[in-house]
């Protein structure tokens, strides 16, 4: 199961990414987000777990805990075409509508 995590501190490294997830079971991939241009971390990460129930144990453990400073978010990723079909609508002050993809 694919898992995305937001809100990382910037400090927080791949290999410290794997430590906190392999508590829950094996990874088969973990990753942070970095610039091309600075090579820093932009806060994201992504970790790829072999057993669906033990990713549903670490995303429900994970979500909203303190993490070198900061509050992750944890979440089961949506494939390419989920993500193409949930496509919604928001509606901001002027109105408008805006369609996020």
């Amino acid at each position: 199961m694919n898992i995305d995590v937001s809100n990382l501190s910037k400090e927080v490294t791949t290999d410290e990414l794997k430590i906190i997830f392999s508590a829950y079971g094996k990874i088969e991939i973990a990753t942070i987000l970095t610039d091309e241009a600075n090579n820093l971390s932009k806060g994201l990460g992504f970790v790829q777990m072999i057993n669906a129930e033990e990713a549903k144990s670490a995303i429900t453990d994970l979500n909203g805990k303190l993490v070198s400073v900061k509050i992750i978010s944890v979440f089961q990723a949506l494939s390419k075409q989920e993500c193409k079909t949930n496509s919604k609508s928001i509606s901001i002050k002027t109105g408008t509508e805006v369609s996020l993809k």
